[in-house]
């Protein structure tokens, strides 16, 4: 009998802390990135081409700038994350 009443709270325990586990997944689960650009690195430079037009580039120090022909040079910031398998985005 003392037994029995030794195990009853022990998988009682268990199963409380596997609910709390898996009900608490979800909120540990999520992940968040900000990004935070400042004005002082932010520059406008007006250019000339040959034939006359001109246009102004933005630039902001330390990134590359979009290179996609037919598309505006804008700077661009790449950012690699990695994603676990078992995650969908």
């Amino acid at each position: 009998m003392k037994t029995y009443f030794l195990k009853k709270p022990t998988n009682l325990m268990c199963i409380t802390l596997l609910f709390v586990l898996l009900c608490s997944s979800d909120l540990f689960g999520q992940m968040t990135r900000s990004e935070t650009f400042s004005d002082s690195k932010l520059g406008v430079s007006e250019t000339t081409l040959k034939d006359g037009s001109e246009y102004c580039r933005i630039i902001y120090d330390n990134l590359q700038q979009l290179d996609e022909i037919g598309k505006p040079e804008l700077p661009v910031k790449y950012v690699k994350l990695l994603i676990p398998a078992t995650e969908s985005v």
